[in-house]
């Protein structure tokens, strides 16, 4: 494995393919709260999903590496051309970010942004395996 080919499984582990998701929600919620169109805003709440996504995408494909070894051992964790470890500090690395950018805007926005990433790693963890309650949990947020 080269360092190109593990720098490209590092860009593809967020799966930014999906990126419109968080972006639309942090452009969504921007509007909604803010009488404001400020650029910086909305730039600020799209940065902020983005990262924390990312984070939550690594850290589900953290927790479920085992799981994955067996139904998708190609994936970058599983088939280990990215390590635990390494991808542990890549999703820290992200919540880091998505939280410094969100801390920059107000508490509000830091407290919320916490709570979000402690539900989704709670979620990625171990509630997602408890059926229909680990559902309900998620969207009870």
């Amino acid at each position: 494995m080269g360092f190109w080919h593990k720098l490209r499984e590092l860009l593809i582990l967020p799966r930014p393919q999906l990126f419109a998701i968080p972006a639309a929600a942090g452009v969504c919620g921007f509007m909604i709260t803010s009488a404001s169109n400020d650029f910086s805003g909305v730039l600020f709440t799209t940065l902020i999903t983005i990262f924390g996504w990312s984070g939550g995408q690594v850290f589900n494909d953290y927790f479920d590496a085992e799981f994955d070894s067996i139904h998708h051992p190609e994936w970058p964790i599983p088939s280990g051309i990215i390590s635990k470890k390494l991808a542990f500090i890549y999703g820290a690395l992200f919540y880091i970010i998505s939280l410094s950018i969100a801390f920059y805007v107000n508490i509000y926005c830091f407290g919320a942004t916490i709570l979000a990433m402690i539900f989704a790693t709670l979620y990625s963890n171990d509630l997602k395996r408890k059926g229909i309650y680990g559902n309900l949990f998620l969207v009870s947020q």
